[in-house]
C-alpha cells in the first residue's frame, strides 16, 4: 500500500489525522522518506501542533541544509510558536539559498515587525515588493511605517495595497488610520465605512470610525459605533498589527 499518496488523498478531503497516520506509516517503512516528513509537517502545523511539525522540520534540514522549502516551514512553525529570533534565522537562511523567494522576504518583514524592528522590517518588504506587486507586503509596509509615525508614507503603502486589492477591508482601515493620525478626521469616516462595507462586523473600524466621530463632536454617532462593536477596548487608536503571515505551502506530490 501506497500511504504517502494516501496520506495525500486524505489530506486534501481534510481528513487531517487519517493523513497523519498514513505519513507516520509511510515513514515506519522507509525512516528517509523526505517528503513524508515534509507532508507530516504540513499536516501538523495546519491543525496546531506546531511542536509535533516542529521535529519535522528539524528533521528534513538536518538531512538537507538546502532544502529551502523545509527552512521556509520551519520559520513559518517558530513564528507561530512566538520565537521570532528563530524564524528570523531559518528566513535569513532561505534567503542564503535563494534570495529571489518572495515570500522569504514577506515573511523576514513579518517576524522583524514582530520583534518591534520596524526599520529593519520595511527593507524587507521592499525586497519583497521588487520581486511582486503584492497587496499583502505593501499592507505590511504601511503598518510598519505607522508604527515609525511616518503617516504620509504609510498612507500610500495602504492605497497602493487597495488598488491591487480593492476587497482588502483592512487597507481600508489602514488609510482611515493614516489620515486620523495626521487629522483628517472627516476623511477617514470615509475609509472606516468603505471598510466596513467589506465587513460590517469589523470592529477596528467600528472602533475608530467612534473614535473620530468623538472628536469631531458627533457624540450620539459616536456611541452608535462604539456599541456595534464587540468587545472593543476604547484606549487605542491605531489598529492591533495587521501583519499577516504567508502560511504553509501545498504538498508535495499531490
Amino acid at each position: 500500500k501506497d500511504y504517502f499518496v494516501l496520506g495525500n488523498s486524505l489530506f486534501l478531503l481534510a481528513e487531517y489525522e487519517s493523513a497523519i497516520e498514513c505519513y507516520n506509516n509511510a515513514l515506519r517503512i522507509d525512516g528517509k522518506g523526505k517528503y513524508a516528513w515534509y507532508n507530516l509537517g504540513i499536516t501538523l502545523g495546519i491543525m496546531g501542533r506546531y511542536n509535533d511539525a516542529l521535529v519535522c522540520w528539524d528533521e528534513l534540514v538536518l538531512k538537507d541544509g538546502q532544502f529551502k522549502e523545509a527552512w521556509f516551514n520551519r520559520g513559518i512553525t517558530l513564528g507561530h510558536l512566538s520565537k521570532f529570533e528563530d524564524a528570523l534565522a531559518c528566513y535569513d537562511r532561505v534567503l542564503e539559498i535563494d534570495n529571489a523567494v518572495k515570500d522569504g522576504w514577506y515573511n523576514r518583514g513579518v517576524v522583524l515587525s514582530e520583534l518591534g524592528r520596524y526599520d529593519d522590517a520595511l527593507l524587507s518588504y521592499d525586497r519583497a515588493l521588487m520581486i511582486c506587486d503584492d497587496e499583502e507586503a505593501w499592507f505590511n509596509k504601511g503598518a510598519a511605517l505607522t508604527e515609525l509615525d511616518r503617516h504620509d508614507e504609510a498612507l500610500e503603502c495602504y492605497h497602493r495595497a487597495v488598488s491591487i486589492n480593492e476587497k482588502l477591508k483592512e487597507g481600508w482601515h489602514g488609510m482611515g488610520l493614516a489620515l486620523a493620525e495626521l487629522g483628517n478626521f472627516e476623511e477617514a469616516l470615509e475609509y472606516y465605512d468603505k471598510a466596513l462595507v467589506m465587513d460590517d462586523r469589523y470592529q477596528d473600524a467600528w472602533y475608530n470610525k467612534g473614535v473620530a466621530l468623538d472628536i469631531l463632536g458627533r457624540y450620539k454617532e459616536a456611541q452608535s459605533c462604539y456599541n456595534k462593536g464587540v468587545a472593543i477596548k476604547k484606549n487605542d487608536l491605531r489598529q492591533e498589527a495587521g501583519r499577516s503571515r504567508i502560511n504553509y505551502g501545498t504538498l508535495w506530490g499531490s
